[in-house]
């Protein structure tokens, strides 16, 4: 899920509920695909293609609901040595 609707290509709107940890449920407004071009060591990689992002009106969620340092550790096997930059 993310605030930025900027970010989303092939928009459409879509409502849904989402439950979040702390029990609590927003809606979404919309869905989309967000395409994020990873560094590596300073170097650019392949773009990746999340579908099926989530967009919702700030303020109901504080924080985007995806962890980077989940994807860090799957394209470098550490913590905190990529970036990534929404293109």
């Amino acid at each position: 899920m993310t605030p930025h609707r900027q970010w989303l290509t092939h928009y459409r709107a879509h409502r849904v509920p989402v439950r979040l940890g702390d029990n609590s449920v927003v809606w979404s407004e919309g869905v989309g695909v967000c395409w994020f071009e990873p560094m590596l060591q300073g170097s650019p990689t392949p773009l990746v293609r999340f579908s099926n992002v989530l967009y919702y009106q700030p303020p109901s969620v504080c924080h985007h609901l995806v962890s980077a340092d989940y994807f860090l550790e799957i394209f470098d096997g550490s913590k905190g040595g990529s970036q990534f930059y929404v293109r």
